[in-house]
């Protein structure tokens, strides 16, 4: 069909075939815009979206898009999804094609009729991964080099780009692994790697569901669209319970847990607090080092009782660690650290500016000898996110990967069990010519 004006949400093109409609917006909250043919326009509730537009979301945005065939899709802050493709026709859903590209941030979809019946024609696309379904209500978050799901009811495959699984395909790949269920089961894929990883219910604080929360209305609205209610039953299956090539057996049958059984109360007398373990890693500025006592400095350190982790090329930053005790390391499992001080500043240009640590994590797997981190750096004018990824030596220093993240950290595990934790962080931003560097320390 040809039309004289064609309007998608809103801009005029001129001349051209209609383009399909994936939905209507039924909900935006704070900063949302719609971008297509290269035209960038506020997004409002009440208007339609067409395959070729991307949706993008500010750091306050959420939006909520009532599709055609009875689906829901909800965009979250700081996130950007393409339509690719969106066709769907009641009368024979079993021809729909949809294919979506969530470029950064959050997502969550419940799949319509269009995508039930047509599930091997369903892809969603991030930086890194291939996404198929079945039947499905799931969540992703990704960045360029992770991407992480966790899946309501239904199930979801997720592959690399690799061999035969091509950002230009359709449907799941044969090479992913699968995930059906709740209860804390999330998948994650990070670039270079060849399978997703299945990460245990710890690191529920990666799930997208932590890394930015649903609205408050979100579960309302999507049950007034779908009729999906947003409580539903928690299942997890193992990876080896889900076939590959994207043909997903059924989830398993759903029982009640037994009620538990109340055992008499038995009153305890209280049980005196352990004392925490004295720090063990300390940053500083290079004279003194401000964190280490005041007549502390790199020439005291250098005598023995510091031994140096990391100097140089982190702004004004140093850190060192007590030698005086050995550490000891565990040979296996993966731990989360949570962030326990933090000190960061924005440099460019010979101006220093203060700025804020958020959203911090990380991740230590003691078996691989490997960590991850991230966190965001604020300033008035910017917000930067700093990741990372590295080796873990045996004598717990800690290395990133130079081709990994987009930041330089040094660092060290210490104290008993490696119960602690500290490095120094040095990251571009962009190609402003600024440069984000601080220092942490973390504890478990």
């Amino acid at each position: 069909m040809l039309i004289g004006v064609l309007s998608i949400c809103g801009v005029g093109f001129g001349w051209a075939q209609a383009p399909a409609v994936l939905g209507k917006v039924s909900v935006v909250a704070g900063s949302a815009w719609v971008e297509s043919q290269g035209q960038r326009q506020p997004l409002a509730a009440g208007v339609s979206v067409h395959e070729g537009a991307t949706l993008l979301t500010g750091g306050d945005g959420y939006v909520y898009v009532n599709t055609v065939d009875r689906g829901f899709i909800s965009l979250r802050p700081n996130s950007s999804l393409t339509i690719e493709a969106y066709a769907y026709d009641s009368a024979a859903p079993a021809s729909t094609q949809i294919k979506l590209r969530l470029n950064r941030g959050v997502v969550r979809t419940i799949s319509g009729e269009g995508a039930q019946a047509a599930r091997e024609r369903f892809r969603m696309n991030t930086p890194v991964a291939a996404i198929g379904i079945r039947g499905t209500d799931f969540s992703v978050f990704t960045d360029d080099q992770t991407t992480r799901a966790s899946v309501r009811t239904g199930g979801i495959v997720m592959s690399p780009f690799l061999g035969g699984c091509m950002p230009a395909g359709e449907g799941p790949c044969d090479n992913g692994m699968g995930l059906s269920g709740q209860a804390g089961g999330i998948l994650q894929l990070r670039h270079g790697d060849t399978q997703p990883t299945l990460l245990s219910p710890q690191f529920q604080h990666l799930s997208p569901e932590s890394v930015t929360p649903p609205g408050k209305d979100e579960g309302s609205a999507a049950a007034s669209q779908t009729g999906v209610s947003s409580i539903s039953v928690p299942v997890v299956v193992t990876a080896n319970e889900i076939a590959f090539g994207g043909s997903l057996r059924s989830p398993p049958e759903l029982r009640p847990a037994p009620l538990p059984v109340p055992e008499p109360s038995v009153v305890h007398p209280p049980q005196p607090a352990p004392e925490p373990e004295p720090q063990k890693v300390f940053w500083g500025r290079y004279q003194p080092l401000a964190k280490l006592p005041a007549d502390t400095s790199l020439d005291a350190l250098r005598a023995g009782v510091y031994s140096i982790v990391a100097m140089g090329g982190f702004g004004p930053f140093a850190m060192v660690r007590d030698a005086r005790e050995a550490m000891t390391m565990p040979g296996t499992g993966v731990f989360r650290f949570r962030l326990q001080g933090a000190e960061a500043y924005v440099m460019s240009d010979g101006k220093t500016t203060a700025a804020t640590v958020s959203d911090p994590s990380l991740m230590v797997d003691f078996g691989k000898r490997r960590f991850e981190t991230q966190l965001t750096v604020s300033t008035d004018q910017l917000r930067h996110q700093v990741h990372a990824q590295g080796s873990v030596a045996a004598d717990g220093m800690m290395r990133s990967d130079q081709a990994a993240g987009n930041a330089i950290v040094r660092g060290a595990l210490a104290g008993k069990d490696a119960s602690q934790a500290g490095y120094v962080f040095s990251s571009e931003i962009g190609a402003s010519r600024q440069t984000a560097v601080g220092a942490t320390n973390w504890g478990r």
